[in-house]
This record gives structure tokens, C-alpha cells and sequence, in this order.
């Protein structure tokens, strides 16, 4: 089934390739790539049992693990930026909205820690294509923070399971014990399979170094750099740090190949007014 999924895909992405050339076509595959993501979650949650990427490498059933996270971050990061040059800071916002929704909330992604790392890359990548100093990053960061912030305390004020009410139970020390099974549950293992995760660290160390020598444009080291603030973070908070270091390399792949072109230029135009002659009163003569 995977060698028929992946064959599949192959062939799926080499036509999409040919048929999406322009920004607007690209958009709108990265938005719906997305958006069937979460469709299919929603209608039919199933399906998740059944995916190549699914619950057998971390045990859950719902919901995003560690691997499609990684490879989430490319239509999202992709899509954020594009959604920039389309429709400027608004379609930023919206974009990045949308991603942290199918990220966060618990009938969808249910990735708490997928959710950080978004909201990071998103700050990293707002700031460089806005312009924007330290100030602006933290004011994006918190941005970030309060739409995730929300989602969740959405998601838990419904009934039934959620995978994030564990760590925002007893007035933030479920928080506190999540940070600390950070070292037992992703540091500890990941140097137990140091044989595994170091030559995955070091592949991908050489593919982000040669993807940014080898950008001919700003845009492009726009998203290695928020990609590679985000696979870092995720180190740090996730676990599964193979999952991530190879699915990372992936990305980093279709990073190194993503090179638009310039952007629309958006002058202002002189039109001539028209100036339409004005009656002038005559003068009666005086008899």
C-alpha cells in the first residue's frame, strides 16, 4: 500500500507541477492541499488509522504527529508568502490564521507543540518580508500566541477527549510537567538513537547549508530561515526527532527548488483631470 501511495504521489506531483506555473495556481494548491487535510479529518476520521504518516510512529490516533507537522510547514510556509505578495498584510494574516486553525484545534491537528512551531516560523517569515525590526517579531509572536491561545481554550471547553487538556490542567502545572517530560520522552531517546538521528542532523545541516548558498533570491532564504528556526524549535519542544529530521530534509529539498519571480510592481497612475469650462454670468447692459 505505501509503494502504491508513494507512486501515486509521484506522479499527482509531476502533474500538479506542469498545471500550477503561476502564483495565484500555487496558492491555491497550497490552501487546498491543506484545507483537504482537515476536510477529510473532519468527515472522515478513520482515515487517519490507515495513513502512511499516521499514528503508528508516536500511538495517536488523531490528529497531526510529528512527521506531517514537518511536512506541513511547506504549503503553510509557502502559502503565508504568497499570500503576501497577493493581498499584502491581510492575506498573511488570514493565511497564517488558517494554518494555526488546522494545526491547533483538537478536531483537526491537536498539536500543541506543531502549533508553537508555527506560530514561531510565522513570526520569522512576517518579519523578513515586512521589514520588521525585533519589536515587530515579538509583536508577531504574540500574535501568534493569543490566536493559539484561543483555539485551545475552545477546544477545551467542549466535552470529550483532547490531546492538550493535560497541559493546561492544574493552573499551569500540567504545563510545567509537559516541559519536563521533554527530557525522558524526545532528549533521552534521541541519544539512545544517536545512530539514527545524527547522520539525519547531519544530512540536514548540508542540505539547508547548500539550499542557502545556493538561493539567487531574498525570498528564498525568507523561508529556509523560518523553516530552520522552526525545525530547531521543534527539536527542542517534540519528540520523534528522526521523524522530523527526515521529513525537515524533504522540505528543505522543495525549498532549495522554490524561486519566484518578481514581484508585481503596483504604481500609481496620473490620470488627467478633466476640467469642464464654467459659466461666466453675463452682464445686463444698463439702459
Amino acid at each position: 500500500m505505501c509503494a502504491a501511495v508513494s507512486a501515486g504521489t509521484m506522479f499527482v506531483a509531476l502533474g500538479l507541477a506542469r498545471a500550477c506555473r503561476s502564483e495565484s495556481a500555487l496558492l491555491a494548491l497550497y490552501g487546498g492541499v491543506v484545507a483537504l487535510y482537515a476536510l477529510v479529518m473532519v468527515r472522515r476520521p478513520e482515515w487517519q488509522a490507515v495513513n502512511p504518516f499516521g499514528p503508528t510512529q508516536n500511538s495517536r490516533f488523531w490528529g497531526f504527529g510529528n512527521q506531517v507537522e514537518t511536512l506541513l510547514l511547506a504549503p503553510l510556509l509557502l502559502g503565508a508568502f504568497l499570500a503576501r505578495r497577493r493581498f499584502g498584510l491581510l492575506g498573511f494574516v488570514l493565511f497564517g490564521v488558517f494554518g494555526l486553525v488546522v494545526m491547533t484545534d483538537n478536531r483537526l491537528g491537536a498539536d500543541g507543540g506543531g502549533a508553537i512551531v508555527l506560530g514561531i516560523a510565522l513570526a520569522v517569515l512576517g518579519m523578513r518580508l515586512f521589514r520588521l525590526g525585533v519589536s515587530g517579531f515579538v509583536g508577531m509572536l504574540a500574535s501568534a500566541a493569543v490566536a493559539v491561545l484561543w483555539i485551545v481554550s475552545r477546544g477545551l471547553a467542549q466535552p470529550g477527549p483532547n490531546h492538550l487538556r493535560s497541559a493546561f490542567s492544574h493552573n499551569g502545572g500540567g504545563l510545567l510537567g509537559s516541559l519536563e517530560s521533554r527530557v525522558p520522552l524526545s532528549y533521552v531517546p534521541a541519544l539512545h538513537s544517536w545512530q539514527l538521528v545524527m547522520p539525519l542532523l547531519l544530512v540536514l545541516a548540508l542540505a539547508f547549508a547548500l539550499a542557502w548558498r545556493g538561493a539567487r533570491q531574498r525570498e528564498t532564504r525568507d523561508v529556509l530561515l523560518a523553516f530552520g528556526v522552526a525545525i530547531a524549535t521543534s527539536l527542542l519542544i517534540n519528540d520523534s526527532a528522526a521523524y522530523e529530521l527526515a521529513a525537515g530534509i524533504a522540505v528543505v529539498g522543495a525549498f532549495a527548488r522554490f524561486a519566484p519571480g518578481p514581484a508585481p510592481a503596483r504604481s500609481r497612475v496620473l490620470v488627467p483631470a478633466k476640467l469642464e469650462p464654467e459659466p461666466v454670468p453675463s452682464e445686463v447692459p444698463r439702459s
